[in-house]
């Protein structure tokens, strides 16, 4: 685990706890179904994965497949960028031309401060003026 700052005290802090309440905050009714705090700590460690480093100018990707409970193959991806319009539809659009159902889409926008080499050394506020655009979905292959 990674102990970087949250931005308003110089006490180490769980940076996976913080991603997994970022990834549920704006999240809107039935988004969160079947995803309670197990599955929000498994998908925030994941993402942590593509949030720990990112070279500023450039995107941070993560992709990985897993096996829900119910034995069903799943592809999960976060990718990590500037906050920028239209980024997430991007992503979502590309996925979907080729054959993929999304079955879940987050979308939380996290104020992160990092190092000259573009890694993570803080979540929260007093972040860098660039904010850092999460989206992780997971996705299976049409019927």
């Amino acid at each position: 685990m990674t102990a970087v700052s949250n931005g308003s005290s110089a006490q180490a802090f769980n940076p996976i706890a913080e991603v997994a309440k970022a990834l549920a905050a704006r999240s809107l009714p039935g988004e969160l179904d079947g995803f309670g705090p197990q599955a929000r700590l498994a998908a925030a460690e994941f993402a942590m994965s593509a949030l720990a480093s990112r070279r500023s100018g450039s995107p941070s990707i993560a992709v990985d497949t897993i096996t829900d409970g119910d034995g069903r193959r799943r592809m999960r991806l976060a990718v990590v960028n500037a906050n920028m319009p239209f980024l997430v539809d991007s992503v979502a659009a590309v996925i979907s031309s080729k054959g993929l159902v999304i079955d879940r889409l987050l979308h939380p926008v996290i104020n992160v401060m990092r190092d000259a080499k573009g890694g993570l050394t803080g979540i929260g506020k007093g972040g860098e003026t660039g904010i850092a655009d999460l989206c992780r979905n997971r996705s299976r292959r049409r019927s």
